[in-house]
């Protein structure tokens, strides 16, 4: 009896998944990462380091040129990064940032945390041309 694959919807509409393959392929891809990385900070007992394996990992996998870790103060209205991880310089690599940077000027870096959302910058150029701030 020949076999057939099914790689359809069949049901994922329901969960935002999209292709059945694709997101099988995504779930191994993501479970090997996280064992590989789960290797390496089985010996690190040094939180900045085990902070900063796990933000190159993650820029890694989501093909990210930045990750880092960010102080905000919701109150006052200004965070600052603690520690990052440059994918061309690096970690701590000197960033564009300024030591504390007022929450106003990224309206839509708040929100996210506020909705515990990834903050995502698909195009840099594009929000140069519409925030040049």
């Amino acid at each position: 009896m020949e076999q057939t694959r099914n790689c359809g919807n069949n049901g994922f509409d329901m969960y935002n998944i999209g292709d059945r393959c694709e997101y099988v392929q995504y779930a191994i891809e993501i479970e090997r990462t996280l064992h590989n990385m789960q290797k390496e900070l089985n010996t690190c007992i040094d939180p900045r380091k085990a902070a900063m394996l796990i933000m190159r990992v993650a820029t890694e996998f989501y093909d990210a040129d930045w990750c880092g870790i960010l102080d905000v103060d919701m109150e006052i209205g200004v965070w600052t990064p603690i520690w990052w991880y440059d994918t061309e310089f690096g970690e701590m690599a000197q960033t564009k940032f300024e030591e504390f940077e007022l929450s106003e000027k990224y309206g839509r870096w708040i929100q996210c945390l506020r909705d515990h959302e990834p903050i995502i910058v698909p195009d840099v150029e594009a929000i140069k041309e519409e925030m040049p701030d």
